[in-house]
């Protein structure tokens, strides 16, 4: 006699249900790639960050190698979907996000790394319809970016006064520095490939990078200063991106967890670039280096070549960018500077920095459709 088919669907159903919850106990497998040290903070913080935030349905494993950053097989290979998030550098790809080619021009603006992080994220994430749309033509979802190192000027000997720029040969980490060296009466040195090694050897007279670089190898046992002034830092990184692919297959919940990862990682991360900026300093003096403070008028000097060269970039940014709308642009990212800057001053601390920018600009985003539209 065969069994009935009641008997069939009741041991398959008995079955499903001893295996289902194995089943969904297994977690969706993501790739991170982070072609960097395990000590960067956009490793050490973002990435664990976004581990914690997406566990236990997806397990993000984390890559250390792959495509050097800027390079277009970085950026290719998040937007096919070869791995599912990671880091890039989106100022690199002028032709892909030609509004952060611009910004790139504007990195003096405002001297705290957060307050100018927050403006760039917010203005980015929440208004700039544009830059969201050059991002979802290449899949990809922006989460943010953070404030690095303030730079400032190294040399074997302070450069403080007003007319310390005159006759030096500067290397920089950009056009916009090439300029404001020309400027105040230098001489740029264009593209260096090794521009801390070229110190050590004479080949420029003088630097203009984060205190890090006092500890380079190149520059140990060299007489070397380090001048503090408003020279602005490095805001042109997302280091939370997401594939777009991969973010379409997250629940809201998932999305809300990863907005509040990257409210946390932004500041945790532009904090970690400034205590790291201060032990330098203080190595690097307890090795014999001087630091010093830029005169008020060599300040004044450099914050008005900053506004200048702010008009400037936004009255050709049509013709370089294909940009329309720059000087609005340009406006509104000084309004939100200021903003911040007044929102985050001391003694306002980690956590209460975290809850201003989830206030501020995570929380009005929508999870059901950001990134996706």
């Amino acid at each position: 006699m065969r069994p009935f088919p009641a008997f069939y669907a009741f041991v398959l159903g008995l079955i499903f249900s001893m295996t289902a919850p194995a089943l969904a106990q297994n977690p969706t497998q993501w790739v991170a790639r982070y072609p960097l040290s395990p000590q960067h903070p956009a490793v050490a913080i973002g990435w664990a960050n976004m581990q914690k935030a997406l566990a236990p349905q997806i397990e993000l494993e984390l890559r250390l190698q792959g495509p050097r950053l800027g390079t277009p097989e970085a950026l290719e290979s998040l937007a096919r979907g070869q791995h599912q998030a990671g880091i890039i550098p989106l100022a690199s790809y002028p032709k892909d996000f030609p509004y952060w080619a611009m910004l790139g021009e504007m990195f003096m603006i405002g001297h705290d790394p957060l307050a100018a992080a927050a403006a760039i994220t917010e203005l980015v994430m929440l208004e700039c319809e544009v830059c969201l749309e050059n991002l979802a033509r290449q899949k990809l979802v922006f989460l943010g970016t953070y404030g690095a190192g303030r730079y400032g000027l190294i040399a074997p000997r302070p450069l403080a006064k007003a007319s310390s720029f005159k006759d030096q040969i500067i290397a920089t980490p950009g056009s916009l520095w090439d300029r404001m060296a020309k400027q105040l009466g230098g001489k740029a040195a264009g593209a260096v490939s090794a521009p801390r090694k070229a110190l050590a050897l004479g080949e420029v007279t003088a630097l203009i990078d984060i205190p890090s670089a006092l500890l380079d190898p190149n520059l140990a046992g060299h007489a070397i200063a380090f001048t503090r002034l408003p020279l602005g830092g490095y805001r042109g990184a997302s280091p939370l991106t997401i594939n777009r692919n991969a973010w379409a297959e997250l629940d809201g919940g998932q999305r809300k967890r990863l907005f509040r990862a990257a409210a946390a990682s932004l500041v945790q991360i532009t904090a970690a670039y400034q205590a790291s900026e201060e032990a330098a300093l203080a190595k690097a003096r307890q090795n014999g280096a001087t630091i010093a403070d830029g005169d008020p008028l060599l300040q004044d000097r450099i914050r008005s070549f900053a506004d200048s060269d702010l008009a400037k970039v936004t009255a050709n940014a049509e013709a370089r960018f294909g940009i329309t709308d720059a000087p609005e642009f340009a406006l509104r990212l000084k309004e939100l500077f200021d903003k911040y800057a007044t929102l985050l001053a001391p003694p306002l601390d980690e956590a209460a920095a975290i809850s201003l920018l989830q206030a501020e600009i995570f929380d009005r985003l929508d999870p059901e459709t950001f990134g996706l539209e």
